[in-house]
């Protein structure tokens, strides 16, 4: 067996052997319900699509996007959070390598986002055919439009994962970078995208939406095809940020 596969098996022993990953998963399934459920239920009034619409569903199964955030919360626990807890020594012990290290750890979490999308994508699934079955709705295209989002979420999600690791190689510590990174989410970008989409479609969250097919009758977010190009060059430019500093400081 290669390094590489050799690493990518130990990181995945470390996550699947703590609670915190199971604990994401089940928060991933519980925003996700509760958000697809207060989507449904002002679905329709002032300024929102109603779910005799397709946008109105698509905008009901977005709330699991809950999923691709919690990707990227995951990315900093896995990275950050071994370094606060003392246990980053023993990893470059085994691996002195900096850029292999994080490599491994970004596959393990891209590997999580990819559950937490199927777990959130699944419970709004279900709030959305509860839902349009007590408002009467056809729903005709109800399975396809959940093929659609959540191929977009898991392709967000394993991104976020990404942005999230590149965070926990830059950040100091783990509760910071989390807390700064929460409110971000869903204090900044989640209004913006909602009030302001000419300047929220430009952001992380805003790409995410583009790529599940969210709408908004203030205007329209980006095309799934740039918002895959701005979303990757994203990754990208952080992920490097995170090598560089990874890279200079000693683990040690």
């Amino acid at each position: 067996m290669s390094r590489h596969l050799r690493l990518v098996r130990a990181e995945i022993l470390k996550l699947t052997t703590t609670r915190t990953f199971l604990a994401l998963v089940a928060l991933a399934v519980g925003l996700s319900s509760l958000f697809a459920g207060i989507t449904a239920a002002i679905a329709g009034s002032s300024g929102t699509f109603g779910l005799e619409t397709s946008q109105g569903v698509k905008n009901v199964l977005g709330a699991s996007s809950a999923g691709a955030n919690l990707a990227l919360i995951l990315g900093i626990v896995v990275v950050a959070g071994e370094r606060r807890h003392g246990l980053s020594e023993l990893t470059y012990l085994a691996c002195p390598n900096p850029t292999l290290t994080l490599a491994a750890k970004s596959v393990v979490v891209v590997l999580g986002g990819v559950v937490f999308s199927l777990a959130a994508s699944a419970a709004s699934l279900a709030v959305a055919y509860v839902s349009l079955l007590i408002k009467g709705s056809p729903g005709s295209e109800l399975i396809a439009d959940g093929v659609r989002v959540a191929t977009g979420l898991t392709i967000a999600a394993g991104m976020f994962g990404l942005i999230g690791v590149s965070i926990g190689a830059i950040a100091k510590g783990p509760v910071q970078a989390i807390a700064v990174a929460s409110v971000w989410l869903f204090a900044v970008e989640g209004p913006l995208i909602g009030l302001l989409p000419s300047a929220g479609r430009w952001l992380p969250g805003g790409l995410s939406a583009a790529l599940m097919g969210w709408s908004t009758i203030e205007g329209d977010l980006l095309s799934w095809r740039t918002a895959l190009l701005l979303l990757s060059s994203y990754c990208l430019a952080l992920l490097v940020v995170g090598v560089s500093v990874t890279a200079r400081r000693d683990p040690i």
